[in-house]
């Protein structure tokens, strides 16, 4: 018997098997991904929706950097809540997608064919071919993709200068907002830790703390946020001790910081000490998490990351 995906059950290109996990090149989760036994056994608990929620995030994790995500069955734990991406989100990702398979100029696209379907449906957080049908016909109407011709379908001008756009909003701006706890605990962390980091990648870090200015401070974060190209959020906390045991204070500014970018569509970097990361909010736990033990190394894992996620700067070295 052929391996199928642990997620959907689908046929899958390859397969490895490890100590503690599965390997698989599934192209209904749009390429390789990794999942636990653990996992495995309650992943198909997840409804349809849930699956492409999963699915989305194994996607979004590749585009960051990391080839072959993790999926753990706290990761299936959270899925059972998340919530759907935006449609024009899902428009623009649709965009990509007919890009990336057909990087020539004026290649049309089989969007429905069995070889391409897989992956679209991965890309576009769809369930089925209607989904994908309703995302190329608001394309369609917005000019952005040819009329549909058995079934091919190709980017037109427009599309393309849609995802210019988009390269655009990606590629602009030298700022990058750091959200982080202003405690004297972290502030090595920042010193010798991320701002380096932001530099040598070729960005100026904001910290709202470090600016001079005279207007509301919450006026002031959302303007420089706006400003940003990305932002850092770290998400080290205060510890206080509740019956012998250590309770976070969570920093609720960095939560809703990096909440703020991520609904202006600009890249969060997640950050957080080794020591910490299980206080981190289960609703935010899901992101791939910087985790570091010492400035030093919080400086290299976040210099390469900015490089992975959003590319140097034009002040890199």
């Amino acid at each position: 018997m052929s391996a199928k995906c642990p997620i959907w059950g689908t046929p899958v290109l390859s397969m490895e098997r490890e100590p503690d996990a599965g390997k698989y090149h599934s192209p209904r989760a749009g390429g390789w991904y990794k999942i636990t036994g653990s996992a495995e056994e309650t992943v198909g608990s997840l409804d349809g929706r849930q699956k492409s929620y999963l699915t989305t995030w194994i996607v979004e994790q590749r585009r960051i950097g990391e080839s072959v995500p993790t999926v753990t069955s706290s990761d299936v734990s959270r899925f059972r809540s998340a919530s759907p991406k935006s449609l024009t989100s899902r428009r623009d990702d649709l965009l990509k997608a007919m890009l990336k398979h057909s990087p020539g100029l004026g290649d049309t696209v089989e969007y429905s064919g069995s070889a391409f379907l897989p992956y679209i449906l991965a890309e576009t957080e769809s369930l089925q071919i209607m989904e994908v049908g309703a995302l190329v016909g608001f394309c369609v109407n917005d000019g952005l993709l040819s009329q549909p011709f058995r079934g091919h379908v190709a980017l037109t001008f427009k599309g393309y200068s849609r995802l210019e756009e988009l390269d655009l909003k990606a590629s602009s701006g030298t700022q990058a907002f750091v959200a982080m706890w202003f405690g004297p605990e972290v502030a090595q962390a920042y010193a010798e830790g991320i701002s380096p980091a932001i530099l040598d990648a070729g960005y100026i870090p904001m910290r709202i703390d470090q600016k001079e200015h005279n207007n509301k401070i919450d006026d002031e974060i959302i303007a420089e946020i706006r400003r940003s190209r990305f932002l850092v959020a770290d998400f080290t906390c205060d510890l206080v001790e509740a019956d012998g045991t250590p309770t976070a204070i969570p920093r609720g500014g960095v939560y809703y910081e990096a909440g703020f970018a991520q609904g202006l569509g600009i890249p969060v970097i997640w950050c957080c000490r080794e020591d910490h990361i299980s206080h981190v909010h289960f609703d935010t736990r899901q992101f791939n998490h910087i985790t570091w033990s010492s400035p030093q190394e919080l400086r290299e894992k976040l210099r390469n990351r900015i490089g992975a996620v959003i590319g140097d700067g034009p002040r890199a070295a």
